[in-house]
This record gives C-alpha cells, structure tokens and sequence, in this order.
C-alpha cells in the first residue's frame, strides 16, 4: 500500500510500458475523445484527499498516463484548489511525456467534461501501485485525524470509540447497528473521513448545517438540486424551530427520492442524504421535534428552557452579572428568577453558576416562576414574598381593572371618609363672660334659590351591567 508515498517507480514503469502490457496489468478501458480529468468529488466538502497532490505527485502521474494510453485521450486534466503543488505535478508529467493542464476550480461540472473520462485522485493513485503489484488500501481519518492507508476489509466499528449516537460521512448519518458488521469497502465513503455524533449532537440541527454547505456549492444548474435543497432547508429549520407539521416529513421523502436520479453531479445525487438517512435510520429524533416539540439533545434552542433551582441557589448573584439580556432578577434573602420570555438561552448563566443551580430543560417542564426564601437568610434582608418577588417588567405590578361605563351613567361618588377617632381632650377651662353684643344692621331679604334640574334618567340602552358571558370565535375545520 503506498498511495500516500510519492511512487517514483510507477512513473518509471508508465514510460516503458506499451499499451498491450497496459491492458494486461490494468485491464482495458473504453476509448475516450477528450481528457482524463481527475480531481475529488464534488460532495467531498471535507477536501482531504487533496493532499495526495503533495504527497504522492509522481503515482497521480502515472495513473493518469496509464489511462491515457489505454483510451486513447489526448491529454489529462486536474481540477483541484490545492495551492503549492503544481511544480511537483508538472516535472513528473514531463518525465512521463504526458500533458497535463491544472485547472484552479472548486467543483468539477460534468456538462464541461461530457466527452472525458472522471477520475478521482485515489483512483490515479490505486493504478499507479496497481502497475507495481500493489494492493492499494483506502483512505480514511477520523474527525480531524490524519489520513490514514487501511486495507479495505477493516471494519468500520474498530476505527470509532463508542458510547456514540450516530456515525456521518459524505453527509450521510449511520446508526451504531448500521457499521457494525460493515467494511470501509462497504462503506464507500468518498472524502474518508468519519464524524462521531454522541448523545450531545442534535441530528436536526446538524443535518441543517451539513445541508447549508451543500447550498452554497451548489452551482444551481440542476432543479431538482438546487430547489430540492431549499426545500429541505425550509423543512430542517421548521423542526429545530418546532413549526413544523407532521405531514411535511412526508413530503420531505418523495423529495430525496427525486434527487436521487434527477441530478446531474455528485453533489445533486447526495445533497438529499442528510434529510434521507434521517428519515431511514433517524425517525425518533424527527418525531420528538415534529410531534412532541422536544430537543433530546437539548441543543434546539426553540425546545430548551434555563430555570433557576431554588435547592441550590444560594444568592450568589454570579447569574446576574453575566446575562446580556438582564433577563435574571434578584431581591437580597431569596434565590434568583429568570424570566423565559426575555431570556435569549445563550447558556452564560449555565456556565457562571459556581452552585449548579441553573437547569437546562428540553421539552415541557414544571418551571418554578417565584423566588423561594433562601436557607439561613439574614432577618434583615427577609423581606415579604410579595414585596421581594421580582415583577415580569419593572413596574409592572398587579393593576387594577377598570372597564367601560355603561352609557348615561353617572360615575359612583365617593364614600365619605369615615371620622377619624381620636383621645379625648382635656376639658378647657372657663372664659370670662362676654360683652353685650351690638344690634344687627338689617338686611333686604335675599330671592328664593331656584329649583336644582332633575338628574337625567339612566339610558335603557344596557338593562343589566352585571357578569356577561364570553363568546369566544368557533375554530375553523379544515379538512384533511
């Protein structure tokens, strides 16, 4: 196995070998109008097998202009993004006698190569050890591991360290029963490279992301890739976000199964498979987004809640200082609150709490919404529950209800204070006698005061202002 060592001896090889010795060691192969065009899959967004490009320059060499001689091409072709590696790739083509054109381009579109023959960069290199007697390995790394040559009957399960919930490569999600007894030859992963999700990692929410990288390398070309994507992306988004209908789940399998076989390119054949492979291998993790609107992983932040436990919580205020939204209150002697309708659920009250008394809960929970008298509390900061429970907004205490006034009603006057009750006062002492008064002035008598005007009778337009009953509007049925 040497696809990751530069194989100078197949590009000695290449150059003496006829056509018919060819054939023998490699087989024959349909002869071919254009190029040889070699580079990775448009799928592979992980981008690792282009390191064979410094690695083993002189066995891509080879196997290109092995292929070349067997098909009668005029030339090869590598379309790739690898920077650094051109003058390696050039000499040996030189020392081969084989043209070669490097094409700096990110994706390989086939209705540019109609009349070439598709290689991928291992498969050069595979032929190159081919024509030293080789068996070539393939390629594999785990997470941001280095690449690694394993024989193809490896399996797939003594390369991963369980407990783990799942398995992701090309943007396809295995379960553990599925790789369990599987080879990396049956595996067949184009980028080689293996993603472990663990009870942790929200399938939906990665299977979300992985498809936004699948938009955004999509050249558009394709209907059924380019609208299937987004359509996909709608219905991913409406799970994590909890609006999504049960039926659309549906929906989302008669579009898989069209990208399948309306593409034209490896990424429009596979950009289905993160929804696909959910709905096959995953349908519990969509249910309890779908039906029962929870997380099990807690990492959808439309199912998730973060509540303060009043058993531990010992009024640190840690929790207080750290929230960008002030969404946590806190009155001196009782535990803090945090307020769900202004809470962003960024977690920094999750990691500044010293007591693990902040609680993150997915689904529907029994939250406690009033704070609870802390232990040992001092006498002077024990104020009222009512007095210290903090209010939902400043200023937003209970208010009094006030409703509209029947019309030609008088406003109800109010009742006169009662007299207020008081010690009674020392008796005074006696004044002497006044003085005689002098006569009145005489006055003329004043008219007689006109009659006050008769209240105005209540208007009969509501005969009664007592309890009224509520009629609510009926739902509308739809049909189904």
């Amino acid at each position: 196995m040497s696809l990751l060592n530069n194989n100078t001896k197949a590009l000695e090889l290449v150059s003496k070998l006829s056509r018919e010795e060819l054939a023998v060691r490699l087989g024959n192969r349909e002869a071919v109008s254009g190029f040889v065009t070699a580079s990775i899959r448009n799928t592979d967004t992980e981008r690792r097998k282009e390191q064979l490009l410094h690695l083993n320059p002189a066995g891509i060499v080879a196997g290109l202009k092995a292929l070349t001689v067997l098909t009668g091409a005029q030339g090869a072709v590598i379309v790739t993004l690898a920077e650094g590696a051109e003058d390696a790739l050039l000499k040996a083509a030189d020392e081969a006698g084989l043209t070669l054109c490097i094409e700096k381009k990110a994706d390989l579109v086939k209705f540019d190569h109609r009349d070439d023959l598709l290689v991928t960069l291992d498969e050069a290199a595979a032929l190159a050890a081919a024509l030293c007697g080789e068996t070539a390995g393939i390629l594999a790394a785990v997470e941001d591991g280095d690449l690694e040559e394993l024989p193809p009957e490896t399996r797939v399960s003594e390369l991963l360290k369980p407990p783990f919930k799942a398995v992701m490569t090309d943007h396809r999600f295995y379960a553990p029963a599925e790789i369990e007894s599987m080879t990396l030859k049956d595996l067949g992963s184009m980028s080689g490279v293996l993603r472990i999700l663990t009870e942790a990692d929200c399938l939906v929410d990665r299977a979300k992301k992985e498809m936004q990288v699948l938009r955004e390398k999509c050249c558009g070309r394709c209907t059924f890739c380019r609208e299937g994507l987004f359509q996909l992306s709608a219905i991913a988004e409406d799970l994590s976000t909890g609006r999504l209908k049960p039926q659309a789940l549906d929906l989302a399998k008669e579009i898989t199964d069209a990208m399948r076989i309306a593409t034209n390119c490896s990424l429009g054949e596979t950009a289905g498979c993160p929804m696909a492979s959910l709905l096959e291998a995953f349908p519990q993790e969509l249910e309890a987004h779908a039906r029962r609107k929870e997380c099990p992983a807690g990492v959808c932040a439309a199912f998730v809640t973060f509540y303060v436990d009043p058993a531990k919580c010992v009024g640190s205020r840690d929790c207080v200082g750290v929230c960008p939204a002030h969404a946590i209150a806190y009155r001196p002697g009782y535990t803090a609150v945090i307020e769900s309708f202004d809470c962003t659920k960024c977690g920094a009250c999750l990691t500044a709490c010293t007591q693990n008394a902040i609680v993150k809960v997915s689904g529907r929970a029994k939250i406690p919404d009033k704070p609870a008298r802390l232990k040992n509390a001092p006498a002077e900061e024990a104020a009222p529950a009512e007095e210290a429970a903090p209010s939902r907004r400043e200023g937003a205490g209970k208010r009094r209800r006030s409703f509209a006034r029947p019309a030609g009603t008088a406003a109800p006057a109010p009742a006169p204070a009662a007299p207020a009750v008081s010690a009674p006062a020392p008796a005074p002492a006696p004044a002497p006698a006044p003085a005689p008064a002098p006569a009145p002035i005489p006055t003329p008598a004043a008219p007689p005061a006109a009659p006050a005007p008769a209240a105005p009778a209540p208007s009969a337009s509501r005969e009664s202002t007592g309890k009224r009953r509520r009629v609510y509007a009926k739902p509308v049925k739809t049909e189904r």
